[in-house]
């Protein structure tokens, strides 16, 4: 993951596991992250589509910190 990239988070337990994974990307330093509202199935459900084959993602420039100040 580059320190530039969009990362949107999901899960299918009602938010809990993306809301954790928001606040633990954000609270180490990325600024560009994202909670999909409604998960996968409200996703799915509005027509989006989904990929079904393997993206090579080239090595990324993300490097955890503990961000001084924590998100509001």
């Amino acid at each position: 993951m580059s320190k530039t990239s969009r990362v949107v988070v999901y899960d299918d337990a009602g938010g809990s596991v993306a809301a954790r994974l928001w606040w633990l990307l954000t609270r180490h330093g990325h600024r560009a992250v994202h909670v999909l509202d409604g998960g996968l199935s409200a996703w799915t459900s509005a027509g989006g589509s989904l990929d079904t084959f393997s993206v090579e993602v080239p090595e990324g420039d993300f490097t955890a910190r503990i961000a001084k100040a924590l998100p509001v």
